[in-house]
């Protein structure tokens, strides 16, 4: 059980020792400082996805 737990926590902290940081946690605490400045001054809350969402009208029928 040891071995394992140790090459866990080698393959969990990789991407912070590699990069500084872990690029999910900053991603989402940019969206979320935007969407509280996007309320605080009172406009829609602009999203970052990539790639954009494709036209609604392309998509498939919803199923029943």
């Amino acid at each position: 059980m040891a071995k394992q737990s140790a090459r866990r926590s080698v393959r969990i902290s990789s991407p912070k020792r590699k990069y500084g940081e872990y690029l999910t946690k900053r991603v989402t605490l940019e969206c979320y400082d935007a969407m509280a400045e996007a309320m605080k001054i009172g406009r829609p809350y602009q999203k970052i996805l990539d790639p954009p969402p494709p036209d609604p009208r392309v998509a498939h029928s919803p199923k029943e």
